[in-house]
């Protein structure tokens, strides 16, 4: 027998918007949606069995600590995109600069830059025959 059997109003309390708000809330609703839950079921005292209660809080934590880790993660990659980015940026002028001291040693030498540059940091490659 469950709470909401022993308590017929206690899914429209506990669920006013129905279990979907929590299944398909998204991770930065979900908080705001398990705190609701918690409270809820806090609030229906004796009706329900006090571990009820205490499963909505403690998933409330665990579900805090996930979201944490999860932001955490996403801040990282955001900086280390952000920092390929700027390396990428810096990379490019160098690979510029050395363009630009190729063509002014070998002025009319039109394959220096073949020769002396390495193309596959300029982020493309040239097609290689038959393959």
């Amino acid at each position: 027998m469950t709470a909401v059997d022993r308590v017929p109003q206690a899914g429209t309390l506990v669920f006013p918007k129905g279990s979907f708000a929590i299944t398909l809330a998204t991770d930065d609703n979900l908080k705001s949606e398990l705190k609701a839950l918690a409270g809820k079921l806090r609030s229906l005292g004796d009706a329900i069995p006090p571990e009820i209660a205490q499963e909505a809080d403690d998933l409330l934590a665990e579900w805090l600590a996930i979201y944490e880790k999860s932001e955490q993660s996403t801040a990282a990659k955001q900086k280390s995109v952000a920092d390929k980015r700027a390396s990428r940026k810096v990379l490019a002028w160098e690979l510029y600069l050395n363009i630009l001291e190729i063509v002014r040693l070998f002025p009319n030498d039109k394959r220096a830059i073949e020769r002396y540059s390495v193309q596959s940091l300029l982020g493309f490659t040239k097609p290689r025959g038959g393959r």
